[in-house]
């Protein structure tokens, strides 16, 4: 009997994007499928089990759309499971014109996205919304399973819908090992304004002015990228170079081992629409090197932090609010130690991949 083919389809995230390939294309490979990647790289390849099946990095998003359903109608998989939203046609036209079960990962709300685009005039922000939700509605009717990452993205369709959040692939790491701290704080993830930027520098600022300066690590791509200048120009004119270290953008193996040598994990995000009805992966990440969390006032995120006992909840927009809340927990030590211990526990019990792998597993049985 051959192996059941699944291809995995995306345009816009990198060829190792941790959800698509670390976690469901490898989960999937080491399951017994045959599975295929279409994806943006040089050439094609083989990894982890894994056939990439190469697009040019470079041209419009409709071409590499159009390049991308050519790739998949020769690969004749059983099941295309796509990540885009500009490939809802494709996967359409996957339903209409082959005999194969097609899967629509929804990783965020891009209507809320549209809408969180602040340097769109509003009418632009609203019609775009409005024909991103519309599109993505008429198109769903067409799939045969629908995998949200947050639970607050269900509500947006009718049928065959299962949520499979993007929890941390748990990684092997020793608690009692003896480690030289490199920074008091990190941040890890897209370095924007409205993800907390400026009020992590005034709070670390404020800190700075008292006995004990407190240094800061920022590890991420900047969006828009002229704002790393903007940031390095601020740091050097407040004199903050020396404290608050800019890394830019790292691959995972590097980001976790940034986190396991900080002290405390911060995800300072403004109440954004497209953000206080979702999880940040990295603060599990954080729990799960036992690190302690310092994280934006949100009930979602609150209702974990209280639960598990693993942080602080602050309002991320009140920098004096921030400092106060870090001088509170690099104050107490062991309380420091408890939250880590307390959030490490409950990633590994709960908020991991090797969990929602399984479920991965299911629905693609099921579809099969």
């Amino acid at each position: 009997m051959s192996q059941t083919r699944i291809c995995h389809i995306t345009t816009v995230h990198t060829t190792f994007d941790v959800r698509i390939f670390h976690k469901q294309c490898r989960s999937l490979a080491d399951a017994g499928y045959e599975v295929y990647l279409i994806a943006k790289a040089e050439a094609d390849q083989v990894r982890e089990g894994v056939r990439i099946k190469a697009i040019p990095p470079d041209g419009s998003r409709l071409k590499k759309s159009i390049m991308a359903l050519k790739i998949a109608k020769s690969i004749k998989a059983d099941i295309y499971h796509f990540h885009d939203p500009e490939l809802l046609p494709a996967g359409v036209l996957l339903k209409i014109f082959t005999p194969a079960k097609i899967v629509y990962d929804v990783h965020e709300d891009v209507a809320k996205h549209a809408l969180g685009k602040s340097w769109w005039r509003p009418w632009k922000r609203n019609f775009f919304a409005f024909i991103l939700n519309t599109v993505e509605w008429l198109s769903h009717w067409f799939f045969d399973l629908i995998i949200c990452a947050e639970d607050s993205y269900l509500r947006k369709f009718r049928k065959r819908r299962v949520v499979i959040h993007n929890y941390p692939l748990l990684v092997e790491w020793n608690e009692s090992s003896s480690r030289t701290k490199h920074a008091d704080l990190i941040y890890v993830g897209t370095v924007r304004r409205k993800r907390g930027l400026f009020e992590m520098i005034k709070a670390v600022e404020l800190l700075s002015r008292q006995a004990r300066p407190v240094s800061l690590e920022i590890i991420g791509p900047f969006f828009p990228p002229a704002l790393r200048q903007e940031t390095e120009n601020l740091l050097a004119q407040s004199q903050l170079s020396e404290i608050i270290r800019i890394t830019g953008a790292l691959d995972h193996t590097q980001i976790f081992e940034h986190i396991d040598r900080a002290r405390i994990g911060l995800a300072l995000l403004h109440p954004d629409s497209n953000y206080i009805h979702s999880l940040p992966t990295k603060m599990f990440e954080y729990m799960m090197f036992g690190l302690p969390v310092l994280v934006s006032d949100f009930p979602l995120w609150r209702e974990i932090v209280d639960r598990e006992r693993c942080g602080l909840c602050v309002d991320a927009q009140n920098p004096e609010a921030v400092a106060g809340a870090v001088k509170k927990m690099l104050g107490d030590v062991k309380q420091m130690e408890q939250m880590g211990r307390q959030g490490r526990r409950a990633v590994r019990e709960k908020y991991n991949w090797q969990i929602e792998e399984k479920r991965l597993i299911e629905c693609y049985q099921n579809l099969t």
